[in-house]
């Protein structure tokens, strides 16, 4: 080889120091086989301080025995690495660099390692920013994810001590207005039954409020649900009119009507709700509204499915900063009218988020002295009539009932005890759940009326109790009677078996039709197990009894059927659906609730994705099933 440098050949010492000193870069070359450095580069000897004679892992690596990228001639020769690159910090400049080896055959025969370092320091200081970046968006995340919790806890907090208040409030209005109730059907003065009505109104509007109040929780916790469910438009404003003309015409108003001819027919939406807005816009002119009238106009757009309602009135008006606020939670146009009129300050905020929950538009054209418009806009598309159904008769007589009532208010002992006295029943009275229990495992009752909020024991606890009781005592209708009136209330009532559900004031006309209906709709056999409530039991006396015997052979077959796949599903949630649908359909026509009941349970245990509990209600079913087998069978001789 001829060689570029005079006086200098290959084989002399420097040869190579001398050809690697032009490259920018540091660079070494070390023996494969000793590790020891067979020459350097200026830049590396500069920047790294790495000469030769030494050992590359000690150089290099801080390593007093080879490591790993002294293996380099293995790894290469198994395939597994083409090339390997390590991260070396220089103290002296306070510079990294990133060495990248390769394999080389040195000009004496002999295998090397060729290193070339590459300054990665800039590439450094931005993984640096960046994992401060990361590191603090990681840390704001977790204060978002905090901030989020704290709210999901304060509104979960809200919402218990709305329920708690809910409770205690309804709980000694439930003693007035009972109380009131009473008197009242006794025979009284012209004065007194004036001041009890006067008590009664104020009762009923302290109700409203806190009805208000806890509408409002909902809404802000987005916890209203809005159906779609035809209903017939026309209807329903003649009748929010037909239901507040002679609220005004007590304060000596008109209140009319101003639609389109025909009214407008069936469609889609939540009429509810409607009405609810309309009642509360309406009531509002009323009370504002001194002398003059009130009119709900009507008006359909040109184009769309879009109806606007306006309540026009000839009351007191509003400047335009009053108008402003007027949506506002808790906001009168002005003291002076919330002394004035009273009222908690809700219903136009309630009005305003129930239209934007539908997408619909909520405002107000007012002058001062000369009236307001408060209008809305919702869209209501066309929808079919439903289906028409036979008029349905009047709930029949309910028989004399022996009742369990478990309460522990001594005042709404009374006040329900007088209600039911007065219907002629037998009533029993229970401080608790745990009394409720032992009462029951004593005597037999017909029908239980349950308060959920109850020392020792409470009332969705007790009822899964009773529920799983033996016997013809965990078919007993349950119905919740309770100052707990909100949806997951509701909610819990059914979940744990009770079988309806009547708030607290109690009005003595629901008490009565909600009773009628459970007990239409449960029909238990009576007591002694003569299942004389059973649908096929009825059959018999128009089918003849050897036809109600087939009928209830056919039932036996379907629901050990419906059993048998349940017990064999293994999990299987498609399986398990289509069972629990049957079990319902089956268990609605037989006249046996208790286990359409634990259909629905299974149905709700499916939702919640509860597997344990799903299997722990199927082995329930197969108890409950085995009796009312047994019971059939010994009615019909099978």
């Amino acid at each position: 080889m001829t060689s570029p440098f005079p006086g200098l050949n290959p084989g002399d010492p420097g040869y190579w120091e001398v050809i690697f000193d032009v490259i920018p870069f540091p660079v070494y070359v070390a023996d494969s086989a000793t590790h020891d450095i067979i020459c350097t580069n200026r830049a590396m000897r500069q920047k790294v301080g790495v000469v030769q004679g030494r050992k590359c892992f000690e150089a290099i690596y801080q390593q007093t025995q080879p490591c790993r990228f002294c293996k380099m001639p293995e790894m290469i020769a198994q395939g597994v690495e083409s090339s390997l690159e390590f991260e070396h910090f220089n103290d002296r400049d306070d510079r990294w660099y990133q060495l990248r080896e390769t394999m080389l055959t040195w000009f004496d025969g002999r295998r090397a390692k060729y290193s070339i370092a590459v300054d990665i320091s800039a590439l450094k200081d931005f993984q640096n920013a960046l994992a401060e970046a990361h590191a603090e968006l990681a840390l704001k995340h977790r204060d978002l994810e905090k901030a989020v919790t704290q709210a999901r806890n304060a509104e979960r907090a809200k919402s218990e001590f709305l329920a708690v208040m809910s409770h205690e409030i309804r709980t000694p209005m439930n003693s007035i207005l009972g109380m009131v109730h009473l008197l009242m059907d006794r025979p009284l003065a012209a004065e007194d039954r004036e001041k009890l009505a006067v008590v009664h109104d104020s009762g009923a509007a302290l109700l409203g409020i806190i009805n208000d109040i806890l509408d409002f929780s909902r809404l802000e916790a987005d916890g209203v649900q809005f159906e779609n469910a035809p209903f017939h438009l026309g209807n329903t404003v003649e009748g929010v009119v037909s239901l507040l003309r002679g609220r005004a015409a007590e304060k000596g108003l008109t209140l009319a009507l101003d639609a389109p001819a025909p009214l407008p027919g069936w469609v889609g939406g939540d009429g509810a709700r409607l009405r609810q807005v309309l009642i509360n816009l309406i009531g509002n002119a009323v009370k504002f509204t001194a002398q003059g009238g009130i009119v709900l106009r009507l008006s359909r757009a040109a184009l769309g499915d879009t109806y606007e309602f306006s309540v026009i009135d000839t009351g007191i008006g509003l400047d335009s900063a009053q108008a402003e606020r007027l949506f506002q939670p808790f906001h009168q146009a002005d003291a002076s009218i919330s002394r004035r009129f009273g009222g908690s300050g809700l219903g136009l905020a309630i009005c305003k988020k129930l239209v934007a929950a539908q997408g619909g538009q909520i405002g107000v054209d007012s002058t001062k002295g000369l009236g307001s418009r408060f209008w809305f806009r919702l869209d209501y598309p066309p929808a079919a009539s439903p289906a028409a159904e036979a008029p349905r008769a009047d709930l029949p007589a309910i028989p004399t009932l022996s009742i369990l009532l478990a309460e522990d208010n001594v005042f709404n002992q009374k006040v329900a005890a007088g209600l039911l006295d007065r219907e002629g029943h037998r009533v029993s009275v229970a401080g608790n759940g745990l009394e409720a229990l032992d009462r029951l495992r004593q005597e037999s009752f017909d029908l239980i009326l349950m308060d959920m909020q109850m020392p020792e024991m409470d009332g969705p606890e007790t009822a899964r109790r009773i529920r799983a009781m033996p016997g013809p005592v965990a078919r007993i209708p349950i119905i919740a009677l309770t100052a707990n009136a909100m949806a997951d209330d509701i909610a819990r009532c059914r979940a744990a078996g009770m079988d309806g559900h009547v708030a607290k004031p109690i009005d003595p006309l629901l008490l009565r039709s909600t009773i009628a209906e459970v007990l239409i709709r449960q029909a238990p056999p009576a007591a002694g197990g003569q299942g004389g409530g059973y649908s096929l039991t009825r059959m018999a006396e128009q089918l003849g009894g050897d036809n109600a015997a087939i009928l209830a052979r056919t039932f036996i077959d379907s629901g050990e059927d419906i059993c048998v796949r349940l017990e064999a599903a293994g999990g299987d949630l498609r399986i398990v659906g289509a069972a629990v649908h049957e079990l319902k359909g089956l268990a609605a026509y037989s006249g046996t609730p208790w286990l359409e009941n634990l259909a629905i349970a299974i149905g709700e245990a499916m939702q919640d994705g509860d597997p344990e509990r799903v299997e722990q209600l199927i082995q329930r079913l197969r108890r409950d099933w085995d009796e009312t087998k047994s019971e059939l069978a010994r009615q019909f001789r099978l």
